[in-house]
C-alpha cells in the first residue's frame, strides 16, 4: 500500500496520521460472529485504520475482522484479514453508513535464537608438492658471457 503526502487533515488537527483514499471491496464479519458476512468498500487507509462503507450498520465500539478483496464479487483476498474497532459510524444521505475503524496492533512474540550448527569440515590432507623446479646453466652464451 501507498500512502499520500497528504497533510490536509494533519494540519486541521483532527487525524493523528494521513491518510490515502481508496476504493477497495471488503468483506466484514464481527469477531463474535464469524459467519455473518458484511460487504463494503475501504474509502481511506492510514497506518492507524481504515473507513469502510457499507449498506449494513456496525455499532461503534464493536471489534470486528475485515478482509480487503482483489475483485468487485468478493471471492479473491487481496490482503489477510485484519482485526479493528469501530470508533465512529457516520451515516449517509444516500444510505450508506461509513464506519472509522481503528486498527488493533497485535504484538509480536519474540522467537529465541537457537545455536547455529556449522557443518564439519573436512581434514585437509597434507603432501609433498609434486612439482619441483630445477634451475640449469649449460654452455655459455654467445658474446662471450657467461650463462647467467
Amino acid at each position: 500500500m501507498f500512502f499520500s503526502p497528504d497533510m490536509l487533515s494533519l494540519h486541521r488537527g483532527k487525524r493523528r496520521v494521513s491518510r490515502t483514499p481508496t476504493c477497495r471491496p471488503c468483506v466484514t464479519w464481527l469477531k463474535d460472529v464469524p459467519d455473518t458476512r458484511y460487504y463494503g468498500v475501504v474509502m481511506d487507509v492510514s497506518p492507524a485504520g481504515v473507513k469502510i462503507r457499507m449498506l449494513d450498520l456496525i455499532p461503534a465500539g464493536c471489534v470486528l475482522c475485515f478482509q480487503m478483496m482483489r475483485d468487485e464479487d468478493f471471492s479473491v483476498p487481496f490482503a489477510p484479514p485484519l482485526e479493528g474497532e469501530v470508533i465512529r459510524v457516520q451515516e449517509d444521505q444516500d444510505y450508506f453508513v461509513d464506519h472509522g475503524i481503528l486498527l488493533i496492533q497485535k504484538k509480536l512474540g519474540r522467537i529465541e535464537s537457537k545455536p547455529v550448527e556449522l557443518p564439519q569440515k573436512r581434514p585437509v590432507k597434507t603432501s609433498r608438492p609434486r612439482m619441483y623446479s630445477l634451475d640449469v646453466t649449460v654452455g655459455e652464451r654467445p658474446g662471450g658471457r657467461s650463462g647467467r
